[in-house]
């Protein structure tokens, strides 16, 4: 179920939208007949994200469920994973409002779970929806503290220089 579930989410991740939904299946059926609540939530949450992509809104669905069976399986990457991607897919679909919420609730994951990549990942999500909003008076200034608190190579570092290059 793992190997499956790493597949379908790089699958997600290469565009490979349609692999992508049958790998997450298949992990969602091995997942449930082993009761493996991690790998239901990650292929729930790559299937959410492979049905967005394709205009399917019902992917926001699978996403709300990917951090219910992360949050009832104790499952502290999907945790984390799980809320980031929710609040990203909400705001994709602009629901904003609750994308902010859902934003918030992975900044308190983050905290509860004691992960600095979390806490860094929410903190550089606000900063490119506040530049997404305009909103530039301290966002350089918040831009340059989180890169001191980031590990240069990492997910984060990569998202932030692209933000910052977005906004200029």
């Amino acid at each position: 179920a793992s190997v499956f579930a790493h597949a379908a989410g790089m699958a997600v991740i290469g565009g490979e939208l349609a692999r992508s939904v049958e790998l997450a299946r298949e992990t969602l059926a091995l997942a449930d007949e082993l009761d493996l609540g991690e790998h239901r939530s990650r292929a729930l949450d790559v299937l959410g994200w492979a049905q967005l992509e394709t205009g399917e809104r019902e992917g926001i669905e699978h996403l709300r469920l990917s951090v219910e069976i992360a949050e009832r399986s104790n499952a502290l990457v999907e945790i984390e994973r799980s809320w980031n991607n929710y609040a990203a897919g909400l705001y994709q679909v602009g629901l904003v409002a609750e994308a902010h919420a859902a934003w918030e609730e992975a900044r308190s994951a983050a905290l509860r779970i004691g992960s600095t990549a979390g806490l860094l990942w929410t903190a550089m999500a606000r900063v490119l929806r506040r530049a997404a909003a305009a909103d530039l008076d301290d966002t350089f200034d918040e831009v340059e503290a989180l890169r001191a608190q980031t590990a240069e190579g990492s997910q984060t570092a990569l998202f932030l220089r692209c933000g910052t290059a977005w906004v200029l």
